[in-house]
């Protein structure tokens, strides 16, 4: 009976001494953690833009330049409100050509780091959205993208110096609604006004316009400032 009696006991002891380990282990590592270096990312770019809610001289043949930008650390910059807009920046806002941007990016031209270029396609006249990937790391966990409102003097839509990251995981899901911002680089006042170079450039600011002009005022409808004209949607994907 004593020789039961001490197997149940040292049983028992080897029991709770396994669920002691395995409870050490469970509070060492942090539910939901996630310690991945990498993600990668799929973008949505929708146009909102259209003739029933930004009826002030809508252009017939509205659309966004190709999308780009750069995956960078935190406080780079490639375009900041309040500042003087590049060449790079200027040639997007303006003809939304991308050339000279990619290069300042590929340059580290005014960069707190340097990172992967993201590139994309538009918005053309006939569609609604435009799709991309990008690969982002902890080292660069910020995005800065630019695409031209076309037409338009030198206004754009983008994002600057966004991060990816919160309490240390990434993101799942993002969506961001877009103001339009004027470049600095062109007095021009409606979609189509003829080219007319600001002398000197003024800094990148939200576009507000006489309301005989446009429907915008602080880069948003003047009148539902809840209505942008184009949003970002982005989702965390495997690898």
């Amino acid at each position: 009976m004593i020789s039961v009696l001490k197997k149940r006991t040292m049983g028992i002891l080897l029991t709770l001494l396994i669920l002691a380990i395995s409870a050490c282990s469970t509070d060492s590592e942090p539910l939901n953690s996630d310690n991945a270096t990498t993600a990668r990312y799929r973008l949505t770019f929708k146009s909102n833009w259209n003739a029933l809610d930004f009826p002030t001289h809508f252009p017939v043949n509205r659309h966004f330049s190709d999308l780009i930008g750069v995956v960078h650390r935190e406080g780079a910059h490639i375009w900041e409100v309040g500042q003087t807009a590049s060449t790079g920046i200027e040639n997007v806002a303006e003809l939304g050509v991308n050339t000279e941007l990619e290069g300042e990016i590929n340059s580290g031209t005014g960069m707190a780091g340097e990172g992967e270029l993201v590139s994309g396609g538009g918005i053309p006249v006939d569609q609604d959205s435009v799709v991309l990937t990008f690969n982002i790391t902890v080292d660069y966990p910020c995005i800065s993208l630019i695409s031209m409102v076309a037409p338009s003097p030198d206004w754009f839509v983008g994002v600057e110096n966004l991060s990816l990251r919160k309490d240390g995981d990434w993101i799942e899901r993002m969506a961001v609604d877009l103001p339009v911002y004027d470049a600095g680089t062109d007095d021009g006042a409606t979609f189509v006004a003829p080219n007319s170079d600001s002398n000197p450039p003024g800094t990148i600011a939200l576009l507000s316009s006489d309301a005989a002009d446009t429907d915008f005022q602080n880069g948003v409808h003047r009148n539902e400032p809840t209505l942008h004209i184009a949003s970002f949607v982005f989702e965390r994907i495997d690898n």
